[in-house]
């Protein structure tokens, strides 16, 4: 998921309405040296972003001063890229298996090599931040949200920006691409709304009511997840209607980031508080609620085989793994009585 920095602030504020209501914590496999000290006196260092290579070999995450690389089968740390800025690094994207797209706040797309470890190149646009992001299933577009919600189309070959048009009003959190490419998703919570816009023409294509600060697509693009209501929603594209209800949030505070397994069939969320929550989408059932570290429930992703899940946005900046449970074996239709 990709967050702004108004996002990162709010869930920096609202961590104290949750704090010592945790159950006691299962850290998971942690991908980072655990760093505890937090507080007014501590950078901020939490990942706000990851993603996993095309190969699912590879695990990466921003942490604001820096991206780290992971190799995930072993853990080992192959690489790791230096912000420009104070607020350089919010949001990551693996554009094949040897580059990473890294953007935030030091005003550049910037395009790196795993393998060599340098950078290759990068974009700039004179007033323009880059984040949140998103780009498109092909890889060869990006979208980006800026001041007062104005929407950039870049071209990642060319390095140029293509188009812009206005979007939501400020407040916008959240950007994310439909598998078509042709369309783009804007979450706002300043207007507790999400929008749906056709890219070529800069049109408002649909307006869906939520009370949310990330959400996600399915892979198939029918299917459209968020926060509404103090529960998570699950939204059916095409008939424009709510397909689930999932369980209210456990402290009231919020579902921050979404994620839908490769196959489609399970969905799950960060919490702020550090928890991680995953549904069998077919019956609304949790499958699991892990209680992680505290954080802020900033990012989420399925692993390229469904088998795990990856979560940022922990306060002891890790990013962490967690098991996903094997879905119900689906039951045979009960024998009818001999007539």
């Amino acid at each position: 998921m990709r967050k702004s920095l108004k996002y990162i602030g709010l869930a920096m504020l609202s961590v104290a309405l949750v704090a010592g209501c945790s159950t006691p914590s299962n850290p998971g496999r942690a991908f980072g040296k655990a760093y505890n000290r937090v507080g007014p006196n501590y950078p901020y260092k939490a990942a706000t972003s990851v993603a996993v290579s095309p190969d699912g070999k590879l695990l990466a995450a921003a942490k604001i001063d820096c991206a780290d690389v992971w190799d995930i089968e072993s853990g080992r740390r192959l690489r790791r890229f230096k912000a420009l800025g104070d607020w350089g690094i919010t949001d990551v994207v693996f554009l094949d298996d040897d580059t990473l797209l890294t953007a935030g706040r030091d005003h550049a797309l910037r395009f790196w090599s795993i393998n060599t470890g340098q950078e290759i190149r990068r974009i700039t646009q004179p007033g323009c931040w880059f984040t949140p992001l998103a780009v498109s299933p092909d890889r060869k577009t990006a979208a980006s949200l800026e001041e007062g919600g104005k929407i950039c189309i870049w071209d990642l070959q060319a390095g140029r920006l293509r188009r812009s048009f206005a979007g939501q009003a400020d407040g916008v959190q959240d950007i994310v691409f439909l598998p078509d490419g042709k369309a783009l998703v804007t979450s706002s919570n300043a207007e507790n709304a999400i929008v749906i816009w056709d890219i070529a023409t800069g049109k408002k294509l649909q307006s869906i009511p939520a009370e949310t600060f990330g959400m996600a697509v399915s892979p198939d693009g029918e299917r459209l997840a968020f926060r509404k209501d103090s529960a998570t929603i699950v939204w059916n594209l095409k008939n424009n209607k709510p397909e689930k209800v999932l369980a209210p949030l456990q402290y009231g505070v919020g579902h921050f980031s979404f994620t839908f397994s490769p196959n489609g069939r399970m969905l799950a969320a960060a919490e702020l508080g550090g928890d991680i929550l995953i549904w069998d989408l077919a019956t609304g059932k949790e499958l699991a609620d892990y209680d992680g570290p505290d954080g802020d429930g900033l990012a989420i992703v399925f692993s390229r085989d469904g088998k795990t899940i990856f979560s940022g946005g922990h306060r002891d900046t890790t990013v962490r793994q967690w098991p996903v449970p094997d879905l119900p074996k689906p039951q045979p239709p009960a024998s009818q009585p001999a007539e």
